[in-house]
This record gives structure tokens, sequence and C-alpha cells, in this order.
């Protein structure tokens, strides 16, 4: 499988260029839409919106094999993620030429609390801090600027997941 997930701290592509197969275990995901847009005898086209976590090549190999064929996949455009989509997108010339505009993280991360941590210092060491929260992700800030993404782990313990100064 051709994929950068980790495994034994070598991603799946990197066995899959050696000709190894490796087991890897089985994630719960869900396909929201899946929309047949055209086909010929030789040829599928659609439109997938699943969570994350879906391989699609993989879906395009299930899809095949409940049609009693094989499939590879020829092309794939992700036009969302989360609540950003394709049409916010700036091109490659709007880029070069400096015309965009950047999201904030608050603008991004709208399904996420954002704090101003009083002990700045543990967050910066990334120590585990406690929060009275119930959001499995939290985003700090100090000075307004975010610092880091901490994830919840036990009751109200929350771990560093992401240092971003």
């Amino acid at each position: 499988m051709y994929s950068a997930v980790k495994i034994n701290g070598k991603k799946l592509y990197e066995y899959a260029r050696q000709d190894k197969i490796i087991e890897r275990q089985t994630r719960e995901i869900e396909i929201f839409d899946l929309v047949l847009i055209n086909h010929t005898q030789t040829e599928l086209e659609g439109v997938v919106r699943c969570s994350k976590g879906t391989y699609i090549r993989t879906l395009c190999e299930d899809i095949a094999a409940q049609l009693n064929g094989l499939a590879t996949m020829s092309y794939l455009q992700r036009t969302a993620i989360g609540k950003l989509t394709i049409d916010q997108a700036y091109s490659l010339e709007d880029i070069e030429s400096g015309a965009y505009q950047l999201l904030t993280p608050k603008e991004v991360l709208t399904d996420y609390p954002f704090i101003e941590y009083a002990n700045i210092e543990d967050v910066y060491n990334g120590k585990p801090i406690r929060l009275d929260l119930d959001s499995e992700l939290v985003c700090i800030e100090h000075e307004h600027e975010l610092v880091a993404v901490y994830e919840k782990d036990k009751g109200h313990i929350y771990r560093c997941s992401r240092g971003l100064w």
C-alpha cells in the first residue's frame, strides 16, 4: 500500500516500493457520499465525501472487487478538508504575485477552543497541563499567537500534540 502512515517507524510506501506487504490494522471510516459521475467500459469517475483516514486507492480496489474486477486509481483531487474547500484556494500565479491572504489559525481551527494559558513556560517546555475543558484538542495562545496544540489524555490532563514556537 502506498501511504505515508508509519508502521514500525517506516512509511507504508517504503515497504510497497520494496514489494513488501505489511499487515495494517483496520480502521473504521465513514463514506458520507459516493456519487458516480461518468463511466465507460474500462473507467469509472466519481466523487467521494468521506471521513479522515480513508484510503481512496483501497476504496477503488474494494469497489472493483464488488464488481468482480480489478482497479487502479489514475487521478485523485482533494476538494475539501474539514470546512476548507478548493474554492478557497489560490492559484500558483496568485501566490507568486502576492495576491493572496492567509487565514489565521482561529479561522481554520474553528472547532477547537483557543485559550491563553497562565503558565506559558510549561507549554513551551511541552509539559502536560490541567484544563477544565471537554474538547479533545485545545489551541494554546500566548499574546494572541498560537503556540501549541494540546490533546486530551486522561481526565482533565492535556499533553502537547504539536509545539509551534
